[in-house]
């Protein structure tokens, strides 16, 4: 994700955020509008964040704390496990490949649960390709349309974006994973099978 959206821009709304002690005294759609403001500004928040994980990885600023990818950089930077690092990451490359969804979460117009679709999405390598010239009816469908239509339409999109059904592969790799493991005198000897990511993630544990 580009990170002009933000230059010369404050980090907070034009209008302050109500208090808890405002939001007491509210009722009906006030009440509404008062959530919904907090929640558009976590949003621009996170589209921040994911436009300097996008800086840190295309600049491998991440080699200076000698990190060995961008998602270990944020793990640490931030805390966190390895997985929701490793997820900003790769919501981080879908925002930076993706321009016009970019701009939307900039603007704080798509929720956390659309974007981790889209991400999902965007891991699926026949899909990733279909996904710019689809940027806009995610986008409409995300501002506009429920968070249980913004899911199927992913589902039937997907099925038309990968109709050889990559994503069931997965999902039969993942049912079939097996580990083993036994002892060879002082040593031993261990064999994984599953899907691809989680091969990925035990591979940086280990």
């Amino acid at each position: 994700m580009s990170s002009d959206v933000f230059d010369d821009q404050p980090a907070t709304t034009a209008a302050p955020l109500p208090t808890l002690d405002e939001f007491r005294l509210m009722s009906g759609y006030r009440r509404d509008e008062a959530y919904l403001s907090v929640e558009r500004e976590i949003r621009r928040y996170l589209a921040l964040q994911a436009a300097m994980v996008s800086d840190v990885d295309s600049s491998l600023s991440y080699l200076d704390d000698r990190h060995h990818t961008p998602g270990a950089w944020v793990t640490a930077v931030a805390n966190c496990d390895k997985r929701t690092g490793n997820a900003r990451v790769r919501m981080a490359k879908m925002l930076a490949a993706n321009p016009v969804i970019a701009a939307a979460n900039a603007a704080g117009e798509i929720g956390v649960s659309q974007l981790a679709q889209l991400s999902r999405l965007y891991d699926n390598p026949r899909a990733r390709e279909h996904m710019v010239e689809a940027q806009a009816d995610f986008v409409n469908l995300a501002r506009y349309g429920t968070a249980r239509d913004f899911e199927q339409h992913c589902v039937r999109w997907l099925a038309g974006a990968d109709p050889d059904g990559m994503h069931k592969d997965h999902e039969i790799s993942r049912e079939n994973r097996r580990l083993s493991y036994r002892k060879i005198g002082a040593g031993f000897e261990m064999r994984v099978e599953g899907d691809g990511m989680s091969g990925e993630m035990l591979f940086e544990v280990l």
